[in-house]
């Protein structure tokens, strides 16, 4: 990709194309916002913080914000358990803590060899992973028994993927994206990349694996049919000017974005194989988050300087909406399963949640609009 000079926001541009965010509700804890996840079910948000501590709000409203408890040390993972009955948190305390969404309890306590600086939980095979340091370790069952440990990766591990199949995960480090299944000792595929990913995202129909990279630069490798494992048949996008800190698919899987710095670029799928890509207007700070509207043709991203900008899916280059909400800069984004809520973390520990109304979803068809 060539460095390209990007267009600046057009502020206040006529458009038939409108989204309004509508404040909900404002909560938080802290310390700066590390993990923001919505519980499958939509009906509770989850957050945790710099200082360690842990705390949720069911969406309902009128309920009030609940501290549950908190790890020694930063907070640094989060994932909810398939049923929304539960959520897990991981620490620089080296522990996974298990809490109840009922009660507030905490329910079990799984400790870890360094950091848990990743965790996924599996929708289908409820299998429980966990990524500290240089090693991976899986769980599963009622008494979470570790079911799988990886402790030979050539780095620490920098991103964490469940795959559809109930026991394949794909983990990133230098030198590429290893594949694993629970149950064998080691990797069972290594998509090979001579630098360090940072960023990972695997297609919605699992047929391209993406990493974005410290080189700024982003790598896709095929991952089935006659181009899997073929060399001649990876991509990569090279010249961006910051590295490539997140990489994401639309819901429609009709576009795949990365940043770099305050810059969001987007490329044609499901094939991007001698396609162009396109730079979007640029960002008035570095972009620290961006999330994709489930169920939805919206792009949310933030950016350290407290902007937060609503964009329309393979649309124009320009944000819908632009609108300033912190001073102290976002730290990151999550939507509600509906999109029809958007919550952003900040640095000094505020939650704030708006219901996302589009002008291009009739009220009456279940789409963002209440």
């Amino acid at each position: 990709m060539r460095r390209a000079s990007l267009p600046a926001f057009r502020r206040g541009a006529a458009s038939a194309d409108v989204v309004e965010l509508q404040p909900a509700w404002t909560c938080g804890l802290d310390d700066y916002i590390t993990g923001l996840r919505f519980s499958p079910d939509g009906q509770a948000l989850a957050a945790t913080s710099a200082s360690g501590r842990v705390g949720m709000r069911p969406v309902e409203d009128g309920v009030p914000w609940v501290e549950f408890g908190a790890h020694q040390s930063d907070a640094t993972a989060l994932a909810w358990s398939p049923d929304s009955r539960s959520f897990a948190t991981g620490g620089h305390d080296s522990a996974v803590r298990l809490w109840s969404r009922e009660s507030g309890r905490e329910l079990r306590v799984l400790p870890l060899f360094g950091w848990v600086d990743h965790l996924v939980w599996h929708p289908v095979s409820w299998m429980l992973a966990a990524a500290a340091g240089r090693s991976i370790e899986v769980w599963g069952g009622h008494d979470f028994e570790t079911v799988a440990r990886w402790s030979d990766m050539p780095s620490t591990v920098s991103c964490l993927r469940w795959l559809r199949a109930p026991d394949r995960l794909v983990a990133a480090c230098y030198g590429g994206v290893f594949r694993f299944r629970v149950g064998a000792e080691g990797s069972d595929h290594h998509f090979r990349y001579q630098g360090a990913p940072i960023a990972l995202a695997v297609a919605p129909d699992e047929s391209w694996l993406v990493s974005g990279n410290l080189d700024a630069s982003v790598h896709l490798w095929p991952m089935r049919g006659a181009r899997f494992g073929r060399e001649d048949a990876q991509l990569g996008m090279h010249g961006f000017r910051a590295k490539v800190e997140h990489v994401v698919f639309d819901h429609s899987f009709r576009w795949l974005y990365n940043t770099a710095g305050p810059m969001i670029a987007r490329w044609p799928m499901p094939d991007p194989a001698g396609r162009k890509g396109e730079p979007l207007a640029e960002h008035p700070g570095w972009v620290t988050a961006i999330a994709p509207q489930p169920k939805g043709t919206l792009l949310a991203s933030a950016d350290d300087a407290g902007m937060l900008c609503l964009w329309r899916s393979g649309g124009q280059r320009d944000p819908l909406r632009s609108e300033r909400v912190t001073q102290t800069g976002v730290t990151t984004l999550a939507w509600s399963p509906d999109g029809e809520l958007l919550s952003a973390g900040t640095r000094d520990g505020t939650v704030q949640t708006w219901r996302v109304v589009d002008a291009r979803v009739p009220a009456a068809s279940g789409g963002t609009r209440r």
